[in-house]
């Protein structure tokens, strides 16, 4: 297990002060990037859900928000993130399929729909993995 990992866990929709598997204490402005996290995630899966083949059989399984924190506190962290779902395919079966989101240099939101490899949600050393899916799922829930 990658040693960068940190568990954080939700209680309505805030961060609850946490330490790394180190035994550190997670950074304060982690909860305002965590939060960032979550709004990337919630605008994200719609736009992958219209980019699917049968966009009502879409059926959200787990999210995962990976956040590259910088060694400079002052500079924006990296964000992207992983949505593994159900969906209808082209031979009118469902499967299972890992989609991606990401957040470019200058803010953009982009969509990569699913394949059954999940190569771009590996987590490396200096990464920040949450997942976050219950937040986003009530968040949906409310649009």
């Amino acid at each position: 297990m990658n040693k960068a990992l940190v568990c954080i866990l939700f209680l309505s929709s805030a961060a609850v002060a946490q330490t790394d598997v180190s035994g550190q204490p997670v950074p304060p402005a982690l909860s305002v990037t965590l939060s960032q996290a979550r709004e990337y995630a919630v605008k994200a899966i719609p736009m992958l859900r219209n980019e699917l083949v049968d966009p009502t059989s879409f059926t959200l399984l787990n999210v995962h928000a990976i956040m590259r924190l910088g060694k400079d506190p002052d500079k924006q962290p990296s964000f992207w993130g992983c949505i593994h779902y159900v969906a209808g395919n082209r031979m009118g079966g469902r499967e299972q399929a890992w989609g991606a989101y990401s957040i470019g240099k200058k803010g953009q939101l982009q969509v990569t729909p699913g394949t059954t490899d999940r190569w771009f949600c590996k987590v490396y050393k200096h990464d920040v993995s949450v997942e976050i899916t219950d937040d986003v799922k009530a968040a949906l829930a409310l649009q």
